[in-house]
């Protein structure tokens, strides 16, 4: 989140007020100004933020120390301005826990502060912690309170951050209001030109969508967030996507699908900095779901337990409220399946396995749901089929890609593929043969 400081507001002036004689050096108040400084230059919900995540991360003890120098000696707006700066990326970190108290603290504080700019980050920074420990109903209070004093200020761009967000507590509270909010911040990012955070608001307008049982608002909300992320080369959004659209196509029965995109997820996810590893144990979750729809519940429940395992390898982060929805009602399917014995038995094996034992499980469950027991001519897989339909009607690799949310080089595999199985050199024939076998899809 960008500075949220007043012009010519005195840091701490009120703080010190209140909290007594200043005590403490001029150098370890210099470093306090330092942090304070380099928390409002951060680029949190921007294409940049995992950088910054890295740094927060590389940061720990100096902003620990800061905050503590920063209480002893009464300096509150101080601490008020690092919370303001610093709440989303300690959400993407899963800190919200421990930073609760402080930002309640620190806004009984200031409770006569104006309504400014550090007022209303603050009121951002204690609803997404509310959030993110699923206090729907305070979340609610602190993000609406915030939205207006954004709006009133004329900072729109905090604004749709405001909104969005308090689109996606209504949502996941089943409120009416929510969807609505959060298409208004979908667009308020489209007139603003952010497209990053018009995808992550598509994202968010997804999972609501899903959660309601809206299966085609959802694929159409996250196809356009991959679409998005893709063009911006941000792989970790893309892979976030895709698995989100994995998770409507289970949904929606298409187990062959589902486990194309979570191929394509797991092959973004190998580029992107290990340091966001909260997203693996994501994907892991969602090849679980996977398993379990094909019916290999044990497989399932090895994967649920691998996913924990990189959980608590992360200091035991959780997912995000929308993800934890998905995967406590897949969860619930499992052990439904095998009893709670040996879900738990399977569960313990799958967390002792290691990373690259459960992507191989991940990987094997994706090649059953794409061509086990095809029923297609050749041993062609649902997704190839696809593509061969539409290869039939003129549409180019680059066309299909678009209109099945794949990356072009994703196309690129499956036309090769396509073109093995049915032993055809070039698109006239593989247009013959979807003829022939009246898989042609229909023209737009």
């Amino acid at each position: 989140m960008a500075a949220v400081r007043d012009a010519g507001q005195r840091p701490g002036l009120r703080a010190r007020e209140a909290g007594g004689k200043r005590r403490g050096g001029g150098n370890r108040r210099a470093h306090a100004a330092w942090t304070v400084e380099l928390a409002e230059r951060t680029e949190w919900q921007t294409p940049r933020f995992s950088v910054w995540i890295a740094r927060l991360e590389t940061e720990h003890a100096n902003i620990e120390s800061a905050i503590a120098w920063c209480r002893a000696n009464g300096e509150v707006e101080w601490i008020a301005r690092i919370t303001a700066a610093s709440a989303w990326g300690w959400v993407q970190l899963r800190e919200a826990a421990r930073r609760r108290a402080l930002v309640e603290e620190t806004l009984a504080a200031l409770a006569d502060l104006g309504a400014g700019r550090l007022r209303a980050g603050l009121l951002y920074a204690a609803g997404l912690i509310a959030y993110d420990q699923y206090d729907l109903l305070a979340a609610r209070v602190w993000l609406a309170e915030s939205r207006t004093l954004w709006r009133e200020i004329g900072d729109e761009w905090h604004a749709a951050w405001a909104t969005l967000y308090l689109g996606y507590v209504l949502g996941l509270a089943s409120l009416p209001d929510g969807p609505a909010l959060l298409e208004e911040s979908v667009g308020q990012f489209r007139v603003l030109g952010d497209a990053w955070g018009e995808a992550f608001a598509d994202t968010r307008l997804g999972l609501v969508a899903h959660m309601a049982g809206q299966l085609d608002v959802a694929w159409r909300a996250h196809g356009r967030a991959a679409a998005s992320f893709r063009a911006q080369d941000d792989r970790a959004g893309t892979r976030s996507a895709l698995g989100y659209l994995a998770n409507v196509a289970l949904e929606r029965g298409d187990a062959a699908t589902a486990a194309d995109l979570l191929v394509e997820s797991i092959d973004q996810m190998r580029s992107v900095d290990q340091r966001r590893r909260p997203s693996m144990a994501g994907q892991l979750a969602n090849f679980a779901s996977l398993a379990a729809a094909i019916g290999q519940p044990e497989r399932a429940a090895r994967l649920v337990g691998a996913s924990e395992a990189e959980l608590r390898q992360q200091g035991g982060r959780a997912l995000n409220p929308g993800d934890r929805w998905v995967k406590e009602r897949h969860r619930a399917m499992i052990v439904a399946r095998l009893g709670d014995t040996a879900f738990a038995r399977e569960v313990t094996r799958g967390a002792a396995m290691g990373r690259e034992a459960a992507l191989a499980e991940a990987r094997a469950a994706a090649v059953d749901a794409q061509g086990g027991g095809s029923r297609w001519p050749c041993g062609l897989t649902g997704r190839e089929v696809e593509v061969l339909a539409l290869l039939a009607v003129g549409r180019t690799n680059q066309k299909i890609a678009q209109r099945l949310v794949l990356s072009v080089r994703t196309v690129d595999r499956h036309v090769g593929n396509v073109y093995g199985k049915i032993q055809a050199r070039n698109p006239a024939e593989a247009t013959a043969f979807a003829l022939a076998h009246g898989l042609n899809a229909p023209r737009d």
